[in-house]
């Protein structure tokens, strides 16, 4: 007996888990914390090298803002993480052939 293929349809605006924020959940903010954490660590590099206090506090702005802006999921539950992800998948999915065309048939 054949079974038939069923998708499953999730309508806009209905989130796949639970979120404290909207379009932030646990995976989101712990993907913030992460960033976080690394520029926690470029900061100390940071003013190690250079004792600039602004520097590293601008540096540390940036990162974490970067990241709150990429992981944010929208209505439709991505974000652009997600979807630069995606994006890369598909470009690696691409073949280019190279083919010579030959007229065997010409005169």
């Amino acid at each position: 007996m054949e079974e038939d293929e069923v998708n499953l349809y999730i309508p806009v605006n209905v989130q796949l888990g639970k979120q404290a924020i909207t379009g932030y959940g646990k995976k989101e903010f712990k993907l913030i914390l992460f960033a976080a954490l690394i520029a926690f660590a470029i900061g100390i590099f940071v003013f190690a090298l250079t004792r600039n206090p602004i520097l590293v506090i601008i540096i540390g702005i940036i990162i974490i803002s970067l990241a709150v802006v990429m992981v944010g999921k929208n209505v439709y539950n991505e974000s652009i993480l997600d979807n630069l992800l995606q994006l890369l998948d598909f470009v690696k999915s691409q073949r280019h052939y190279e083919y010579k065309y030959e007229d065997y048939y010409e005169d």
